[in-house]
């Protein structure tokens, strides 16, 4: 598989955590993770994600691919309907972009790189933000 078909795999299993030992390194690094972001805690904040986000989709806008490594531009939709850290399902829909850089090692992603717009402080912000009173 090309490199840009490995990305468009591991996209896909963002919704489905379960699926990421096939396409990460087992010393993968997440340099968005706190430190040392490494695939079990990849798995586990998918997994959390998930949870409160069911219905998310994410969409890839761009990819761009040189050697062993990929860049892409996404778009993440989802509603939040199930509790996700300290805040309550809310039932709010919303997405966000997101612009991640992975770099391969034989078929499989060993590092990424992503941001987040907005970012996740100011989507959590969001999702506290539109609490119902006794909620």
């Amino acid at each position: 598989m090309d490199c840009k078909g490995v990305f468009r795999r591991y996209i896909a299993a963002l919704a489905n955590p379960d699926m990421l030992d096939e396409i990460l390194t087992p010393d993968f690094v997440g340099r968005d993770l706190p430190p040392p972001g490494n695939r079990d805690l990849l798995s586990a904040f998918r997994g959390a994600v998930m949870q409160a986000c069911p219905d998310q989709r994410i969409e890839i806008l761009d990819i761009v691919a040189e050697g062993n490594h990929v860049a892409g531009r996404w778009r993440a939709e989802q509603t939040h309907t199930g509790p996700f850290r300290d805040i309550a399902a809310t039932g709010v829909r919303f997405s966000f972009d997101g612009y991640e850089f992975v770099r391969l090692r034989d078929g499989r992603i060993a590092e990424r790189w992503v941001a987040l717009n907005p970012s996740p402080n100011e989507v959590m912000a969001q999702l506290g933000s539109s609490r119902q009173p006794g909620t």
